[in-house]
């Protein structure tokens, strides 16, 4: 009996592999996944920094075991694969139409390509119960393999992992091309390439996705004022999936060394596709001074690449076309609760619509640009620092803001009369009042309850008490100062002054975390530091909420913590070759993993001091 199923099971397997039609997938992407002996050694350096040499070594030791279970002993030396096939043509097929279901398993397969050590006997020793076919292919068994089949390549270095006999049999053939796909002089932990094909496949499915629902928005009874909307969004969306076409080919990878981990890549330009940014497009030196002296988190950008070769009016127009929509909304709401406050809300939205059509007039330039920057004084209050230069700004944009703030006074007066949440103190200088809106808002619930319920004085007292220790007071001061061709904002509390830095630090701090970056060409950057945030800023002030008892215990802690390193840092940049690529790099430095690394070692002694004081 046992004679009999062996030999039935041999033809089984040998049938399927003569009877399986050529696949009609396509190769469209592969990622490489570093030797087994560098991610250890990665791993222990990392450990080393948190002082926990030892953990990520048995952990590693312990995926060594899992993965010689289930795949067999893995070599080392050898760095593993991953391939991705795609059928382009059920890709063109899928239809998102509500009460359409997709399968998206159905349209893509895998491999994994995993070098065994000592080839396909050591395979095979592991694997008892498999069957070799005659073209090579073997049929695992196991319920749980998540691989039903294999097949080495004709070197006997890999092994061609898959769900199909097909698909083993073609990635045992596709190792050179994943090779050549993913070779890099660069050292990484990991790559992940897609070629242009399989962005177009990935930008077909978003594209249909969005469609689809866009599509169910529209009817025939739909609002004037939605089909605007929507027609906004749908060009918008156009654009998006022309620039998405327009890419060749997707690079990404991952890597650690003396500067930390970093994440990075690019998209290749399709050939005879137009530029990603317009020729010329770049941040100028002056936008690489906007990172604070302080912790905080600065978002610059280039205005035109920000735009993505559209208008500022075609944006514009989106969101007057959406308030629109709000409006007419609101003047169907039948509810009876918000009938008073009907035309405040009008007014508002009319308001925002002014403002933002007055934005159709700005020129933006090649090497425009604008930065937000969240820094903090040192009484850790907050401030936002908006900025930018731009080659042409109107006079009646230049004071539109200032028309926009004398509206909302005048809106919020005839709603609430000497309500004093927002005044003006000066030209370009208005003051928002949190302590005014939390007293109006309790007396407006109060209202509504029909005296049936009244806000506690106690509560009201513990929200502005709440609002003061976070901003640093219960006042925001919102000042501007606007140009011809440049502007600036800030908004914090009353008295709070954020030291710029010195010229050529900031570029020298985000070149420091990023050299990858061209320095000539780099189209927009963030830069933040997460431990200062965290010691610097945020414990002291969740210590303004704490009792007397905890706030002793953790100051204890926060004395332990050592100071921000200099070079500590997250930040990011990305920047645009001469051939149309784009690029990008980001990276925790090694000095911010470090602290991190103390910061563990610090709360260790911390512990073991408690223990010993028990």
């Amino acid at each position: 009996m046992k004679r009999l199923m062996m030999i039935a099971w041999m033809a089984v397997a040998t049938g399927l592999v003569a009877a399986e039609a050529a696949p009609k997938q396509h190769l469209v992407a592969a990622a490489y996944i570093a030797p087994f002996s560098e991610i250890t050694q990665t791993a222990t350096a990392v450990g080393t920094m948190f002082n926990q040499p030892m953990m990520p070594v048995m952990a590693m030791a312990a995926a060594q075991q899992a993965l010689a279970k289930d795949y067999g002993p893995i070599d080392g030396a050898q760095p593993v694969y991953a391939l991705v096939y795609l059928d382009t043509a059920k890709v063109a097929a899928l239809d998102f139409a509500a009460g359409r279901k997709n399968d998206l398993d159905d349209i893509a397969d895998g491999a994994l390509l995993y070098p065994v050590a000592g080839g396909e006997s050591a395979f095979m020793a592991v694997n008892t119960g498999a069957v070799k076919s005659a073209s090579g292919v073997i049929m695992l068994s196991g319920k749980k393999k998540t691989y039903k089949y294999a097949r080495f390549t004709d070197d006997g270095r890999y092994c061609a992992f898959a769900k199909s006999t097909a698909i083993a049999l073609r990635a045992a053939g596709d190792v050179a091309r994943a090779k050549d796909w993913l070779k890099s002089p660069k050292p990484a932990l990991t790559r992940v390439f897609v070629n242009g094909r399989g962005v177009n496949a990935i930008a077909t499915i978003v594209d249909k996705a969005q469609a689809a629902q866009e599509k169910q928005l529209q009817s025939a009874e739909m609002d004037a004022g939605l089909a605007k909307t929507l027609a906004s969004i749908q060009a918008i969306r156009k654009n998006q999936f022309d620039v998405l076409r327009s890419i060749g080919s997707l690079k990404v990878a991952l890597g650690f060394d003396d500067k930390g981990l970093a994440l990075w890549g690019g998209a290749s330009l399709r050939k005879g596709a137009a530029l990603f940014v317009p020729a010329g497009a770049a941040i100028t030196g002056k936008a690489f001074d906007e990172i604070p002296a302080g912790a905080g988190l600065t978002i610059v950008q280039n205005s035109l690449a920000q735009l993505q070769g559209k208008e500022i009016g075609d944006y514009t127009k989106m969101v007057t076309d959406l308030f629109g929509t709000l409006r007419t909304l609101l003047k169907d709401n039948k509810d009876e609760r918000l009938a008073k406050y009907k035309q405040t809300l009008d007014d508002l939205l009319v308001a925002l619509i002014d403002l933002y059509k007055s934005l159709d007039g700005v020129k933006v330039g090649p090497q425009d640009w604008g930065s937000t920057a969240f820094a903090f004084d040192a009484q850790k209050r907050p401030a936002v620092l908006v900025k930018g230069e731009c080659s042409q700004i109107p006079p009646a944009v230049i004071a539109a803001p200032g028309k926009f703030l004398d509206r909302i006074i005048a809106i919020l007066e005839r709603q609430w009369p000497a309500n004093g949440i927002l005044r003006k103190l000066a030209d370009g200088k208005y003051a928002f009042d949190w302590a005014r809106l939390v007293d109006l808002a309790a007396k407006e619930s109060d209202a509504c309850s029909e005296g049936k319920s009244k806000t506690d004085p106690k509560e009201i007292a513990e929200v502005k008490d709440a609002i003061a220790k976070v901003l640093g007071g219960t006042v925001t001061e919102f000042s501007f100062q606007n140009g011809p061709k440049s502007g600036c904002a800030k908004l914090a509390a009353p008295g709070v002054s954020i030291a710029p830095a010195p010229a050529g630090q900031g570029a020298q701090r985000l070149f420091a975390a990023v050299p990858e970056a061209d320095k000539a060409a780099v189209l927009g950057y963030f830069y933040t530091t997460p431990y200062a945030l965290v010691r610097d800023v945020g414990m002291p002030i969740y210590l303004k909420f704490t009792s007397p008892e905890e706030r002793q215990q953790y100051n204890a802690i926060l004395a332990a913590l050592p100071p921000a390193a200099p070079g500590g840092a997250f930040a990011g940049a990305t920047w645009v070759r001469k051939d149309g690529a784009l690029k990008f790099a980001m990276r925790l430095t090694a000095d911010e993993i470090k602290t991190f690394g103390a910061v563990v070692t610090a709360l260790g002694s911390a512990g073991d001091d408690d223990d010993d004081d028990e």
